[in-house]
């Protein structure tokens, strides 16, 4: 465990230094903006909470116990939600490092194993890995340790191991805390439910039916009370996420390409036990990913960084049986540092460089939005509207796909055609109107919009008032 901890504690504290640089700067992108604009709404509206994005009367699918939590934390420290977001990914990382030895000594005994599983898990992969939340590799970790995935996977792995020992020693107290952990993360994160579900069943073995139907009933009640979102309704609107998780599918044989030799470990794990866990979990997951391949239901794609865990855990175990251990691990490293381009997660944990760090425009955006009021709306093209929401209203254009809205689409292209140069004036009016914006947000290289007056310029940014005397 000694190697184990000390790569553990590098990699902490390497994520302290990122959180920090990131939080202060305002240096995120992606889910992050969004996460940020829900704990937000949540801290001032607990109870009923609006749209976060937009100025619709609908629910967010991220209102979830996770995110509650935060807002809850918001409220009362009235921290930022950016540094509750932060603070909040360094205490999912502690726990995720907490709970991955006695998750992966449920596979295996070998005392080096955990530490492998980590070192594969950051570094085993090919050029260019997939950037999504779920994935735990070196060049990501730093900027989804806030997501609720990765809360939802540190409490999976928790659970997991709770479960081995409900099954051997049961407790009403234990199959409790596991029956509300499920729920949580069900409502939390599905794709990592789906991935825990599967976990129970294969350690379950055909035993422990009541036990079983206790969680799922829990997990069933949760999902119909909830009040925060309709959870059903969600798994229906599953398909309005297929197009941004395409890329899942894309070029992904070439960055798996280094962990695709567990299959084989895989194979002979499940000719010595037709029932290992692992090797089971593995091949459901193979199975629905390659459905979600068969179909164009690119969504079901999300499963694809369990599999890669539970592979990572299968070769760990043989690495940590090779005498020449210390050898490999020199290796992978050496080899990934030029594969992986791991120079950018470095360079964002330091203070005084921009290089490999998204674009920090924390300090801007909330100057430019001191002033504005939360229910006013803000007209902006989908990428620099996106931190919006976190300083200021609500947009038009969310930069990514949200369910229960049936009009972005439309949406879209209003905003696309407002910044056009062929765009007259009049026309711009019609679309402010339509959506009762009132500010507008430019940047430079952009069109420039001559309308209203300045309310506040920082940087490449400029935010206009745009009175508006628009039909009921």
């Amino acid at each position: 465990m000694r190697a184990y901890r000390a790569l553990a504690a590098v990699l902490f504290a390497l994520m302290v230094s990122e959180t920090v640089v990131q939080c202060r700067h305002g240096a995120w992108s992606g889910d992050f903006w969004e996460h940020s604009a829900v704990v937000r709404e949540l801290a001032r509206h607990l109870v009923h909470p609006r749209h976060p994005l937009l100025a619709l009367p609908v629910k967010h699918e991220f209102f979830s116990p996770y995110s509650l939590a935060l807002g809850a934390a918001t409220r009362v420290t009235h921290l930022s939600p950016v540094w509750t977001l932060g603070l909040a990914g360094l205490c999912n990382l502690a726990l995720l490092l907490a709970l991955l030895p006695p998750f992966v000594r449920l596979f295996t005994r070998r005392p080096l194993a955990p530490f492998f599983t980590l070192l594969f898990t950051l570094l085993l992969w090919g050029v260019h890995p997939l950037v999504f939340s779920g994935f735990f590799h070196f060049d990501v970790i730093g900027l989804v340790l806030p997501y609720p995935s990765t809360f939802a996977t540190a409490v999976t792995l928790g659970l997991v191991v709770l479960w081995s020992r409900q099954l051997a020693e049961p407790r009403h107290a234990r199959l409790a805390v596991i029956a509300i952990g499920s729920a949580v993360v069900l409502l939390t994160h599905p794709v990592a439910a789906f991935f825990l579900v599967l976990l129970l069943l294969a350690f379950s073995r055909g035993r422990a039916v009541t036990r079983l139907g206790v969680v799922a009933a829990t997990m069933l009640v949760a999902a119909l009370v909830w009040p925060y979102y309709p959870f059903f309704r969600l798994l229906r609107e599953e398909g309005v996420f297929d197009a941004s998780n395409h890329p899942l599918y894309q070029s992904v044989f070439g960055e798996l390409l280094p962990v695709l030799p567990a299959f084989v470990l895989v194979a002979l794990r499940l000719r010595r036990d037709r029932l290992d866990p692992l090797a089971l979990t593995v091949l459901v997951i193979a199975i629905v990913y390659g459905a979600g391949a068969a179909t164009s239901h690119w969504s079901l794609g999300r499963v694809l960084p369990y599999g890669v865990l539970l592979l990572d855990v299968a070769l760990a175990d043989r690495a940590a049986a090779l005498p020449w251990a210390p050898l490999l691990t020199a290796a992978v490293v050496a080899l990934a540092i030029p594969v992986m381009h791991l120079h950018d997660p470095f360079f964002r944990a330091l203070p005084f460089t921009t290089a490999g760090r998204p674009e920090a425009v924390g300090d801007e955006y909330s100057r430019l939005f001191s002033q504005v009021p939360r229910a006013s709306v803000t007209m902006a093209s989908a990428p620099v509207g996106w931190p919006v929401p976190t300083y200021g209203g609500r947009i038009v254009d969310p930069l990514h796909p949200q369910a229960f809205v049936g009009d972005l689409a439309q949406r879209h292209r209003d905003a696309v055609a407002f910044f056009d140069p062929g765009t007259t004036n009049a026309a711009r009016r019609r679309l402010l109107c339509r959506y009762r914006a009132t500010y507008v947000l430019s940047r430079s290289g952009e069109t420039p919009i001559e309308l209203g007056t300045v309310a506040a310029a920082d940087g490449p940014y400029v935010l206009r008032r745009v009175p508006l005397r628009c039909a009921a």
